[in-house]
């Protein structure tokens, strides 16, 4: 599958680089961050090197992303709003990494994010921020030790 990442350069997005770098059925075709566009992904992350030897990093431009199997979202909260219109019209399946879309009430955008929004497509899925994984992941070593497993 080939894969685009919109706000590769950040925490979040340069992890998901990590990750999907080690996965054998998925490509990174697109890494956009408007703070590092021009850069070597490589030079910004020479970890990553391996994987992305030749993948820089262009601005946040949704017409880029079209064409591609699946687009993850990892930029700051309200910045996936602007964005995810056009990705949902344009993309089969869109992740959005941030805070943006995570509830399916959109009365309680205001009460949670001061903002309100609408999750317009099926074909977009929103996941739980890295705080809340990081603290589900880090019970799980505890927890499967009660079980047995190892």
């Amino acid at each position: 599958m080939k894969i685009g990442v919109a706000g590769a350069s950040g925490y979040l997005g340069a992890e998901l680089l990590r990750l999907l770098a080690g996965h054998p059925s998925l490509q990174v075709e697109v890494a956009q961050a408007d703070s590092s566009a021009g850069m070597q992904v490589a030079g910004l992350y020479p970890n990553l090197a391996p994987a992305y030897r030749d993948l820089a990093f262009s601005p946040l431009d949704p017409v880029e992303l079209q064409g591609l199997d699946a687009v993850f979202v990892a930029l700051p909260s309200g910045r996936s709003q602007d964005l995810l219109p056009a990705l949902a019209e344009n993309a089969p399946l869109v992740v959005d990494l941030g805070g943006d879309f995570r509830l399916r009430d959109p009365s309680l955008y205001p009460i949670w994010y001061g903002s309100s929004t609408e999750l317009r497509s099926s074909s977009t899925v929103s996941s739980m921020d890295y705080r809340s994984c990081s603290a589900t992941i880090s019970r799980v070593p505890r927890s499967s030790a009660r079980r047995g497993v190892t």
